[in-house]
C-alpha cells in the first residue's frame, strides 16, 4: 500500500493551523482569567470545652480564588449575602470590606497577580450554612469562572504530550482512511 503525501498535507495542514491558532491566541491573549472553587465544606462539634454544658456545632468552608490569566486582575470583589465575622485570606493580602446596598458585604482585593491564588476560609454558626455567604465573584473584566474541583493525581507533563501526540496522529489516520474509502467508492 502506497501512502499519498499529498493527501495528507491536505488533512495535517489545517489541522495544524488550527491548533497553532488557538495555541497562539491563548500564548497572546493578555487579560485576567479568575477561576473560583470551594475546596471544602464542613461542620464540627466543639465537646472539650469545660464552659460549654452543650457541644456546640461551628461550620466553616472555604472559597479558593485564581488568577489563571496573564495580566493582574484588578478589584476583585467577593460578594456575600452574610459575611460572618471569622474569616481569613491566606495568603494575607490587602484588602477592604464594602458595604453593599439593600445588605451584604463585598470584601474587595485590590490586585490579584497572574498565577496567583488566595483561599479565604470561614467559620460560623448554625444556622447559616455555606450556601448562604458567598453569591459571586468578580473583577474589573467580569465574573469569575465557577470550576467544579476534586483532587486528583497529577499526570506528568511528557505524559500528557506524549498523549496529544498519538491522539493527533490517531485523527490524522482516521480521515486518511476515511479519504481513502470515500476516493475508492466515488471512482468504482
Amino acid at each position: 500500500m502506497s501512502i499519498d503525501w499529498v493527501l495528507v498535507a491536505t488533512i495535517v495542514g489545517p489541522l495544524l493551523s488550527v491548533v497553532l491558532g488557538v495555541l497562539l491566541n491563548r500564548w497572546f491573549e493578555s487579560r485576567p482569567k479568575l477561576r473560583v472553587w470551594y475546596s471544602h465544606i464542613a461542620e464540627f462539634d466543639l465537646k472539650n470545652n469545660q464552659a460549654m454544658a452543650v457541644p456546640s456545632r461551628v461550620h466553616t468552608h472555604a472559597v479558593n480564588i485564581k488568577n489563571v490569566g496573564n495580566k493582574p486582575a484588578k478589584n476583585v470583589n467577593v460578594a456575600h449575602q452574610y459575611l460572618p465575622d471569622s474569616f481569613r485570606i491566606i495568603p494575607p493580602v490587602p484588602h477592604s470590606i464594602e458595604e453593599l446596598p439593600g445588605g451584604g458585604k463585598n470584601i474587595v482585593i485590590p490586585n490579584l497577580v497572574p498565577k496567583k491564588e488566595v483561599i479565604i476560609t470561614y467559620l460560623y454558626y448554625p444556622p447559616v450554612t455555606w450556601n448562604q455567604i458567598n453569591t459571586s465573584v468578580e473583577d474589573e473584566e467580569g465574573l469569575a469562572r465557577v470550576v467544579p474541583m476534586t483532587a486528583t493525581q497529577i499526570v506528568n507533563p511528557w505524559l500528557k504530550r506524549v498523549a496529544v501526540t498519538l491522539f493527533f496522529i490517531g485523527l490524522v489516520t482516521v480521515i486518511y482512511q476515511v479519504v481513502l474509502t470515500l476516493r475508492e467508492m466515488i471512482v468504482a
